[in-house]
C-alpha cells in the first residue's frame, strides 16, 4: 500500500506495507508514469501537487490512501521497506526483484525473517543486506551462522556475487582447533572483515569469545 501526504507544492508517496514482486512493480511503474515524479531516497517518492488527479485515475482506494484520511484502526508498521537499488551497480550479478525487495526488508528492520523457500537465494539476499549496510556506515561486522556442511559454499557465494577485490570486503571462514579458533577471534576484535562465517556447533562452543567481537548483523540460515 502506498501513502500520500501532502507537504508544500508536493506529494509525498510513501510505500509502508509489503507487497508481492508483480504488485510492487505495477505500483512503482505507475508512479514513474507521472510526469515530475522524483524518487526521493528509501521508499519515498515525490510528484507535483499539479498531478494529483493522477493518484485517482492510477491507483485504487485498496493501493493507495492518503494519511489524513485513513482511519485509526488502519495498522501502521513502524518501518517502511525500502526501494533503494542504488548499491546493485556493486554486485556482480543482479539480484531479482523479488530478492531486492528481501535485501532491503532485512536491511531496513532490526529483527526480521527470511521466509523464501528453498532455492530462492536467501544466501544472496543476506549477503547482500550486510553490504548494503556495510556501504551506508550502518554496520562493519556479520556473523553468519549455518550448518557446517554449508560454510565453504558461503565463501563461493561471496565470491560470485561482492566484488571484495574492487571494494575491499573481507570474509573469513572459522574452522581449527580451539587455539587457532581463539586466534582468529582475537584479530576479528580490530578488524574490517564483513563476514564471518561458522556453523552451530562452534557457536555453541564458542560463544564466550564471539561476544566479545560486537558483531553488528548475526545471520541464522538453517540449510
Amino acid at each position: 500500500m502506498i501513502f500520500a501526504k501532502q507537504v508544500d507544492d508536493r506529494i509525498e508517496l510513501r510505500f509502508k506495507t509489503y507487497v508481492n514482486m508483480d504488485l510492487f512493480k505495477s505500483l512503482v511503474d505507475r508512479i514513474k508514469s507521472i510526469p515530475g515524479r522524483k524518487f526521493e531516497g528509501s521508499s519515498l517518492w515525490t510528484i507535483p501537487s499539479s498531478q494529483k488527479d493522477a493518484l485517482d485515475r492510477l491507483f485504487n482506494k485498496k493501493e493507495l490512501v492518503w494519511e489524513e484520511d485513513s482511519s485509526s484502526d488502519i495498522e501502521f508498521i513502524p518501518r517502511t521497506i525500502s526501494t533503494d537499488v542504488s548499491f546493485l551497480d556493486e554486485l556482480l550479478l543482479q539480484p531479482y526483484p523479488f530478492q531486492i525487495i528481501g535485501i532491503n526488508f532485512l536491511s531496513d528492520v532490526q529483527r526480521g525473517m527470511l521466509a523464501d523457500e528453498m532455492g530462492l537465494g536467501k544466501s544472496v539476499q543476506i549477503l547482500a543486506a550486510a553490504y548494503r549496510l556495510y556501504r551506508k556506515g550502518e554496520a562493519k561486522k556479520a556473523l553468519i551462522v549455518c550448518p557446517a556442511t554449508l560454510k565453504y559454499q558461503w565463501e563461493e557465494e561471496i565470491e560470485k556475487f561482492i566484488d571484495v577485490q574492487k571494494f575491499g570486503i573481507d570474509y573469513v571462514i572459522v574452522d581449527g582447533n580451539v587455539k587457532e579458533r581463539k586466534a582468529l577471534y582475537d584479530s576479528l576484535k580490530d578488524s574490517d572483515v564483513l563476514y564471518t562465517i561458522i556453523n552451530y556447533e562452534l557457536v555453541r562452543n564458542d560463544a564466550d569469545y564471539l561476544s566479545q567481537i560486537g558483531f553488528d548483523i548475526i545471520a541464522l540460515k538453517l540449510h
